[in-house]
């Protein structure tokens, strides 16, 4: 999914089972939630602008080989739900609006968030 604006959706903007994701330079704003992703490996989340989804921004469930970087996190609360296992994830250089505590993880094995601007 590249370069769309996703709005306005009562449930997931994007709605990800079970197969690869790959989402490149979208505005995903005012949904639900702006990303559900379950079982899904690999995942490639880049360039993208997640603002004003009122649940959380991407909620994230056993997803395996994953790169989530260089997007823009404003205005949810949390920024993200990581749910189950998430592993060989990577999530670094994106901008989140706000802190760390706005992170709920379930995760046995902690995800290294250290390498992201967290302007809070």
């Amino acid at each position: 999914v590249w370069d769309n604006d996703i709005t306005g959706s009562g449930a997931a903007g994007v709605r990800v089972l079970k197969s690869p994701c790959h989402l490149l330079d979208n505005r995903i704003h005012d949904n639900w939630v702006g990303v559900l992703a379950a079982e899904t490996a690999p995942m490639t989340m880049l360039g993208n602008a997640l603002e004003g989804n009122v649940s959380t921004a991407l909620y994230m469930r056993q997803i395996t080989r994953g790169v989530i970087a260089g997007n823009t996190f404003s205005g949810e609360t949390p920024f993200l739900e990581l749910d189950e296992a998430v592993s060989h994830t990577l999530v670094e250089n994106n901008v989140f609006e706000g802190t760390m505590a706005q992170v709920v993880s379930n995760l046995s094995a902690p995800l290294d968030l250290s390498h992201n601007q967290w302007a809070g």
